[in-house]
């Protein structure tokens, strides 16, 4: 009896446990079957499905009915132009408060940056104009601060100064 349990249990070693086995077999291909779905799906679906959303952001010709919204080439915020530290005295305050402000343009392109460069005291010059007639209640207000930026914006863009300003962001805006 001794010996019959020592040959099946030698048997069991030399042949392994079967539900191991098939572990030893099953995880590894499973492994290399996600690194195979995450491969394709990242390489060839998402590559597809992102270029026609791209095309028919922007429009390009052939790519739908010709009713999709136009988008612009570059990323917001990758050609900002700053217009740093100008010092507004607001209506109505008798040069007794002040508005410290910074601003940044969001263009579209290095050479719209380069040119308003140049241009840069004939920004500075509308900012000041546009904001120097504001109240101290209209600078104060959180909701007022958006249709400023608004206001900026279309002023400044029909200015026509080498491009389109998508946003303006505010860097500092300080009332004392």
């Amino acid at each position: 009896m001794k010996e019959n349990l020592k040959e099946e249990s030698g048997k069991e070693t030399k042949e392994g446990n079967p539900l191991l086995k098939k572990l030893l077999i099953a995880v590894p291909l499973f492994i290399i079957q996600l690194v195979a779905v995450y491969f394709i799906t990242a390489n060839f679906l998402f590559d597809e499905s992102h270029s026609s959303s791209k095309e028919m952001l922007t429009g390009n010709p052939g790519s739908g009915n010709g009713n999709e919204m136009v988008i612009q080439d570059s990323e917001p915020g990758k050609f900002v132009y700053p217009l740093d530290d100008i010092i507004i005295n607001p209506a109505d305050t008798d040069g007794k408060r002040l508005l410290l402000v910074s601003l940044g343009l969001d263009l579209n392109s290095k050479q719209q940056r380069d040119l308003l460069r140049e241009r840069e005291v004939i920004l500075k010059d509308k900012v000041i104009s546009i904001l120097s007639s504001k109240r101290i209640e209209q600078l104060n207000s959180s909701s007022s601060k958006d249709s400023i930026r608004i206001e900026l914006t279309n002023e400044l863009n029909n200015m026509q100064l080498g491009g389109k300003i998508n946003r303006i962001y505010f860097s500092k805006f300080i009332i004392q």
